[in-house]
């Protein structure tokens, strides 16, 4: 569980930072390592959504309606929202981030609720490539990350690539 990185002290405990992915990103071989790329100890690391800086008005309204993100900046969402399949954290960031973070209160799923913890905290962000973070990303882009039905079937061609690679 993403969450419990923020709440469970004992992380941080071995590490310095953690970085978090969803079970269905693959790791490229080429892509280089984040924490030598990212090693700031002071700022929470999602990595930058170009889909949602492309996004329309009325699609942020669309999305962010009925969660505790409603009534937000439009500016700042298109030029912050991420994707919380891959971020990396840091105890700073994480102390700094949890007050924010009442599942109960905020009656939205974890990756909004990231989104708004990140905004209320006002914690320093340093975007990650968006090569960390390709939705159905094929071998040649970082990380790629599995979305939708096409993931399920047999010949989805990042799942193809990785068999060949990793097998």
């Amino acid at each position: 569980e993403r969450l419990d990185l923020f709440y469970n002290e004992k992380w941080w405990e071995d590490y310095d930072h953690i970085l978090y992915l969803d079970t269905d990103v693959i790791v490229w071989p080429q892509a280089p390592s984040v924490f030598e790329l990212y090693k700031d100890l002071e700022s929470f690391k999602p990595v930058r959504d170009k889909r949602a800086e492309r996004y329309k008005n009325e699609d942020h309204l669309r999305i962010i309606k009925g969660t505790c993100l409603e009534g937000e900046d439009i500016n700042w969402l298109r030029n912050n929202r991420f994707n919380a399949g891959v971020f990396m954290l840091n105890k700073k960031s994480a102390q700094q981030m949890s007050p924010y973070l009442d599942c109960a209160a905020l009656d939205s799923d974890d990756n909004t609720m990231l989104v708004y913890a990140m905004l209320k905290s006002k914690v320093k962000v340093t975007k990650m490539d968006p090569l960390f973070n390709k939705k159905n990303g094929k071998y040649g882009t970082y990380f790629g990350h599995a979305f939708g039905g096409e993931k399920h079937k047999v010949n989805f061609l990042p799942l193809r690539q990785a068999k060949s690679i990793f097998d």
